[in-house]
């Protein structure tokens, strides 16, 4: 495939992805700030909503066209990834923008409203089913034992000289001679992302509440079916991702890599997540309960605590892991020393295999 189609596709993405971030947004949160409902707050989201589309459109044509005459003429791989992450900056920027222009807002007219602090805590939600048994995982790490005694056991058949890196066609573009840890990579990575994973399965599992006041009941109801779903998701990904690196390693021993097969399982990862994301919303605000009353009261005032909607820093919050504020998900509060010492160790668990 050409480079310039591969780079025009994963633009496209972050694009459609980014365009989708309101969607996920719940009612009572806007670009990371807390708003009470009222025909105010929906003028403002309504016209916000349009403003911010608008600014990405512009921003992904405007950046894409420079970019692709810039890879046209002068293409390298390192060029191609700074390029793609330099998208990923553009778009934080502008979320950060809107972060600000709708904390602004807030303060300038529903300062003496959102003054109220008030917060629900159901002590009997965590005895419920909020996710699928982490039993599950045992399928995984089941395929990764066997990946690790297939490459062993085949270790002699391995070609001599090993591919270590792919580039975005999906082609080898860096050699190592053979050896025991260039044939049990993938098998080591395997093993990492997966329990990584696992460690989002505990997040969805141990995060805090969020719960709305308003309507504890239905909130409530939403954010159990909202935790369920993700865990099923988790489980099965966790699952075919262990089985997809071993493919790859069954595939380099008879050099039957398929370019086609290298893009197709993270291309239907993508569109699985976007599609359960925008199925449940945050929160799972989007799924169907009982009719609730479409007023949100008396919610926490924090918004001190986000630093652009995106990063939680609470040194005075024992949580360790809260929903998003942007996006779908969780995250964790960075200013938590074991919120601080499991970032760490994700970051290794990412690193370590790539370096």
């Amino acid at each position: 495939m050409n480079n310039l189609i591969i780079y025009l596709v994963i633009s496209t993405l972050f694009y459609v992805i980014n365009l989708l971030i309101p969607v996920f947004m719940k009612p009572s949160i806007w670009f990371g700030v807390r708003l009470l409902r009222g025909k105010e707050t929906d003028s403002f989201i309504s016209a916000s909503k349009r403003q911010f589309r608008l600014l990405i459109s512009v921003l992904y044509l405007g950046y894409l066209l420079i970019t692709l005459v810039i890879l046209k003429y002068y293409f390298t791989n390192d060029l191609f990834e700074g390029l793609i992450l330099g998208q990923v900056i553009i778009y934080l920027a502008a979320i950060y923008h809107f972060n600000k222009k709708t904390l602004h807002w807030k303060n300038s007219t529903q300062a003496n409203l959102a003054a109220q602090d008030k917060a629900i805590i159901d002590t009997a939600f965590r005895q419920g089913k909020l996710t699928v048994s982490p039993r599950w995982f045992l399928l995984s790490f089941g395929v990764i034992l066997m990946h690790f005694i297939f490459v062993n056991l085949k270790y002699r058949q391995f070609p001599q000289r090993l591919a270590m890196h792919y580039n975005f066609q999906g082609q080898a573009d860096r050699f190592v001679q053979k050896n025991w840890w260039a044939v049990n990579q993938l098998p080591i990575i395997s093993l990492g992302i997966i329990l990584l994973i696992l460690g989002i399965f505990y997040i969805i599992k141990r995060s805090r509440q969020e719960i709305d006041p308003s309507n504890p009941k239905i909130s409530l109801q939403q954010d159990r079916k909202f935790r369920y779903y993700w865990s099923v998701y988790v489980v099965i990904m966790a699952i075919l991702l262990s089985v997809y690196f071993f493919y790859f390693s069954y595939a380099i021993l008879l050099g039957l890599v398929s370019a086609w097969i290298f893009w197709a399982f993270p291309a239907l990862m993508i569109l699985v997540t976007i599609g359960l994301a925008l199925y449940t919303g945050q929160s799972g605000y989007r799924l169907k309960t009982a009719a609730d009353s479409g007023q949100i009261k008396a919610m926490r005032n924090d918004d001190r605590y986000w630093i652009g909607g995106i990063f939680y820093c609470n040194k005075d919050d024992p949580a360790i892991f809260v929903e998003k504020r942007i996006g779908v998900g969780w995250t964790i509060n960075i200013c938590n020393t074991w919120g601080i010492l499991i970032l760490i160790a994700i970051l290794l668990l990412i690193l370590i295999p790539i370096l």
